[in-house]
């Protein structure tokens, strides 16, 4: 070996430094390369077997300085043995190479078997589905619907694929009591029945009073065995059912309406129920009706009781017939309470107002016409009611130890009758206790066949008109009475 320090130039192509290695460890390495024929910057390649690697003594010359170039890595070079690479440079050219095959990659088409990324993620500006996809979805997985016009994921279970943007779904527990298994063939409608394992638990819905049906939570779309977890649809499309309305006896339309049974916990109807036959629920639309691809669109609605609106309070306590809702400005509420004479109006139809007539001290202790309603003919029919409401006084200076009664006559074709001393809710005469009527003063007078009977004496309203007197039966001579307001209405 011929050793030169300095000033020699080799024009044949290879390498003709030893140092340059190729080494099988880092130790050989130093082993062979003394540290007096060391400089900083000093790069040979260790080869263990996995692929060569670049080291180099960066900041010294000493065992400790020798470290792996950053960036270096195991093979990839394009020549057969690393001591054909005529220069660095061709090496440089490699490893671009190298970096423009890898790029070539991503992204690319025509892959042949399954992609898997492992634990890592994909992030991309955007995602572009297939929109005629051929392959099985399996459970979690996502793809193109082009008939719905939007993408579905297939969720646990592997019964159940949700429409994204079009379908809600909640993940229930079946409480139904007694035991039952929820199908989507039944599209059983549920109500919250409190909460299980984290998870609402559900039972099911009827419209017959407000515990069975305010929590109407959704329909079911899968089976659901009792006591254990499944999908029902919130918001929706339900498809691949009967909704003909065979199942419920009944017939069902495109665009038909559907509402919870007021009968029949579970079942829906197109049969708008009211007041009287139960709560308004409305749980969604025919789509399409047909026996075995029919379609609902599920949409929960459901109705208030008059209590729940916000600016409504019922008194439970106070609440009885004939309470009417009132206007409360110091609560800014509507509020349940009796009607009172301070409520009425001064001026409805058929009515008048004050002061009417008066009575003064003298004369006969008799009956004394105050004034007289004349109701139209056609005004009333058979059924209506009349609330016929009277406000007086006794004038100043009467004595307070006399008492006198209010009379009313009736005249229609069938005659004048006389209103005394009838029975239920038909007349009463009214004592005048001290100087003023009380809220007492009110006649509710019916006229309906089968409340006449209460009465022979009691003609009925017909359409003709007819004509109510109202009159004063005094007990003393120096009784004074003076009308200020006699208010006729009918309800119908």
């Amino acid at each position: 070996m011929i050793r030169l320090s300095d000033n020699l130039e080799v024009n044949k192509p290879a390498p003709v430094d030893d140092r340059l290695g190729v080494f099988s460890s880092t130790a050989s390495a130093l082993a062979y390369i003394a540290e007096d024929r060391r400089y900083i910057g000093l790069t040979l390649i260790v080869d263990t077997g996995s692929g060569a690697t670049e080291y180099w003594f960066e900041n010294g010359v000493e065992d400790g300085d020798l470290v792996a170039k950053s960036g270096g890595g195991g093979g990839g070079f394009n020549c057969a043995d690393l001591l054909t690479c005529t220069d660095f440079t061709d090496l440089q050219t490699d490893v671009s190479n190298l970096q423009t095959d890898i790029l070539d990659l991503v992204p690319y088409t025509g892959a042949t078997q399954n992609v898997d990324l492992g634990t890592y993620n994909i992030t991309a500006d955007q995602v572009n589905l297939n929109v005629t996809p051929t392959g099985t979805l399996a459970v979690g997985g996502t793809q193109w619907n082009n008939t719905i016009g939007s993408s579905e994921t297939l969720l646990k279970g592997g019964s159940v694929t949700l429409k994204n943007g079009v379908d809600l779904v909640a993940r229930v527990v079946n409480k139904v009591n007694p035991n039952t298994t929820l199908t989507k063939a039944s599209y059983q409608v549920v109500k919250v029945a409190g909460a299980q394992g984290q998870r609402l638990a559900v039972e099911l819905a009827r419209a017959n009073n407000d515990l069975n049906s305010a929590d109407t939570l959704g329909m079911v779309i899968e089976t659901i065995a009792s006591n254990q977890e499944g999908f029902i649809l919130t918001v929706g499309q339900i498809e691949n059912i009967n909704t003909t309305g065979s199942l419920q006896g009944e017939t069902w339309a495109d665009g038909d309406v559907l509402y919870l049974s007021p009968t029949t916990a579970g079942v829906i109807t197109n049969v708008k129920p009211n007041g009287l036959t139960g709560h308004i629920v409305v749980i969604g639309y025919v789509e399409y009706a047909h026996a075995n691809n029919g379609k609902i669109y599920v949409k929960i609605m459901n109705g208030w009781e008059l209590a729940e609106l916000h600016d409504v309070y019922i008194n439970p306590a106070t609440l009885a017939n004939r309470n009417a809702l009132m206007y409360n400005s110091t609560s800014q509420l509507w509020e349940n309470r009796p009607i009172a004479i301070a409520d009425l109006p001064t001026t409805v139809p058929y009515g008048y107002t004050a002061p009417i007539a008066s009575i003064v001290s003298g004369g006969v202790i008799t009956e004394t016409q105050l004034t007289t309603v004349t109701i139209p003919a056609g005004a009333f029919k058979s059924g209506d009611s009349i609330l016929i409401t009277i406000w007086g006084t006794r004038t100043t200076g009467a004595s307070s130890g006399v008492n006198s009664t209010i009379s009313l006559r009736v005249t229609n074709t069938s005659g004048a009758q006389m209103m005394t001393n009838l029975t239920g809710n038909r007349h009463q005469n009214f004592t005048i206790t001290g100087r003023v009527l009380s809220d007492t003063s009110i006649i509710w007078w019916q006229n309906s066949p089968t409340t006449a009977a209460l009465t022979t004496t009691v003609p009925s309203l017909l359409n003709t008109g007819f004509t109510i007197s109202i009159g004063l039966i005094r007990t003393n001579t120096t009784d004074e009475f003076t009308l200020y307001n006699a208010i006729i209405r009918k309800y119908s």
